[in-house]
């Protein structure tokens, strides 16, 4: 009997082992560095029961003119998600979606970035999904409507990096540096990818979006680009991108890099000049501090429960065998 045990058991921790291994999805590799679920309040404890699964926490910002709320249904693939209505707005405003807190910098947008002797690294990226329920009239026009990300800044220097819409039909990943920092680009301090895509032609649709930086350790070019589809499936980052940009960032002048604390996710900006209104949701945010083979589909494998199942099922197996060696 202590044999029959001692052979199971052994069978069984190997058995979990590989099954946890194997079902880990992609992103959830080690370069997986901040995940936002938005399945809680927001009451900064972090863990899957609230905003941010993991890296950190978070918590939502209140607006003037805009409602943010957690939502289940209609599902965008896994349990909640966040939802947020911009009303009219009688001034200038930027609608800020919640505030998150890396667990250390590890976490954060610096781990995205390697200052070095002559140039400046970058690496990893992040995606998302949103689906826009609802945008007024005249929106087609109109920059920034859509603006998930505003972060940093060239001041001191560091890096801004911004993700936003020129109009409905065009995305924009920008990384900006104090002047003379950037070669190879549009500008000495502005290198900018316009891309492309669609979000909104009148139906509620999922969009996966993500951007990917990666460094030629030879040269120093960064090369940054965005990818965009339609659904919950994953994306595969080593073909299929939207567009593509490379150019050089140089430490003489970017000391600092990509900010290692509280960053913000934008829903858009909105004001007199361009007053739109919207109803967009968002789900799982997910940040990398190496370039990921694939942006993975929502829902990703739930590896907790999986386990717990096969666990109970190899016990019951375990306790089959041993009422016939009785």
């Amino acid at each position: 009997m202590k044999t029959l045990r001692s052979k199971t058991s052994s069978i069984l921790s190997r058995t979990l082992v590989a099954l946890s291994m194997i079902a880990l999805p992609a992103t959830m590799s080690a370069s997986t560095i901040f995940e936002a679920n938005f399945n809680g309040s927001g009451s900064g404890t972090g863990g899957p029961s609230d905003i941010v699964q993991y890296g950190g926490t978070g918590s939502f910002v209140s607006n003037t003119d805009s409602t943010t709320t957690i939502e289940s249904t209609p599902t965008m693939g896994q349990g909640n998600f966040v939802q947020v209505i911009n009303g009219a707005s009688t001034g200038f405003r930027i609608g800020r979606l919640a505030d998150f807190t890396p667990a250390s910098a590890g976490n954060s947008f610096a781990a995205m970035n390697t200052v070095g002797a002559s140039t400046v690294s970058l690496h990893g990226g992040f995606d998302f999904f949103t689906r826009i329920n609802s945008v007024s009239s005249g929106f087609e026009s109109v920059q920034n409507w859509f603006r998930p990300f505003d972060v940093g800044s060239t001041s001191d220097g560091g890096i801004r990096l911004i993700f936003n819409t020129l109009d409905n039909n065009k995305l924009r990943l920008q990384v900006g540096t104090a002047a003379d920092g950037i070669s190879g680009a549009q500008a000495s301090s502005l290198a900018f990818l316009d891309v492309d895509y669609t979000l909104y032609s009148g139906s509620e649709v999922t969009h996966h979006i993500g951007a990917t930086f990666e460094t030629n350790g030879g040269t120093g070019e960064v090369t940054m680009k965005v990818f965009g589809q339609q659904g919950t499936g994953a994306i595969d980052t080593s073909s299929g991108e939207l567009g593509s940009l490379t150019f050089t960032i140089h430490s003489n002048v970017v000391t600092a890099g990509l900010p290692s604390g509280t960053f913000q996710m934008h829903t858009g900006w909105y004001g007199t000049a361009n007053n739109v209104t919207s109803d967009i949701d968002y789900d799982a945010l997910r940040m990398y501090d190496a370039m990921p083979s694939s942006f993975s589909a929502i829902p990703e494998t739930n590896v907790a429960s999986l386990l717990m199942g096969i666990t109970g099922l190899l016990a019951g197996g375990i306790i089959v065998r041993r009422r016939r060696t009785r």
